[in-house]
């Protein structure tokens, strides 16, 4: 019995420090999602004049496939369009 009332102290204490962890980081990770929201919002107007001829870089239409919610390749213009504004 003793070895696993330890083993639930462990695993409690972890939990509790997980929980620490993730809200100090999520604080952080907030600010920084919204500058790479911005800096990839300025690079898809920058790109969206020659899309039809170079197409769009993979960073971008990856947070764009996010951002839709829909894959890469089923992104429409009006999509693009509607995140630039």
């Amino acid at each position: 019995m003793a070895i696993g009332l330890r083993r639930k102290v462990r695993l409690d204490s972890r939990r509790e420090n997980q929980k620490i962890t993730r809200n100090k980081n999520s604080a952080q990770k907030r600010p920084e999602r919204a500058r790479r929201d911005e800096r990839l919002k300025a690079k898809l107007a920058a790109q969206l004049p020659a899309i039809a001829e170079n197409g769009l870089s993979p960073d971008v239409q990856s947070w764009v496939a996010a951002q839709t919610g829909t894959p890469a390749c089923k992104v429409s213009e009006s999509d693009l369009k509607a995140l630039t504004a």
